[in-house]
């Protein structure tokens, strides 16, 4: 026999040349690395964009409550508002009181001495939300109806 040819020892059966396919161990373990790395900071970013997302859907439902109530209040007839409404608490609805922990709904009518004459609607929403109390006021005022104006 004569001597080996290396380009020989490389051919498969078909008479090509070997390529050796596939993917190592190191690439592997870097592929691993790399993707450990972005759930490290994923998941933290999306339990903190959830958290978020619940804290503003509470405000929104406080702020509901609070417009629900200012606007009951200033329908209400001049003569009757303001009658033992300093910092009234008001019962909010059943299904807000399910969203908001801790929830308080006040209400407070004042006169106001300037001309026109008018009260001050003031509601006053507390609630909390992830440990921290929370806090809202929205503020309307009621103008008496003219003689012989309809509302």
């Amino acid at each position: 026999m004569g001597p080996l040819n290396v380009r020989n020892k490389n051919k498969a059966r078909s008479g090509r040349p070997c390529r050796v396919r596939g993917i190592s161990l190191i690439e592997v373990i870097a592929s691993l690395v790399v993707l450990g790395a972005v759930l490290l900071t994923v998941v933290p970013m999306m339990r903190w964009s959830a958290s978020q997302h619940r804290s503003a859907l509470r405000q929104r439902c406080a702020i509901e409550a609070a417009s629900t109530a200012l606007d009951r209040l200033t329908s209400a007839e001049w003569e009757l508002l303001g009658r033992g409404a300093k910092g009234t608490e008001i019962k909010p609805p059943p299904d807000i009181l399910q969203s908001l922990e801790g929830l308080q709904l006040t209400a407070t009518v004042t006169d106001e001495p300037s001309p026109p004459k008018s009260k001050r609607v003031s509601v006053e929403v507390g609630w909390s939300d992830q440990g921290r109390i929370r806090q809202l006021r929205l503020t309307g005022w009621v103008f008496p109806v003219a003689a012989g104006a309809s509302r």
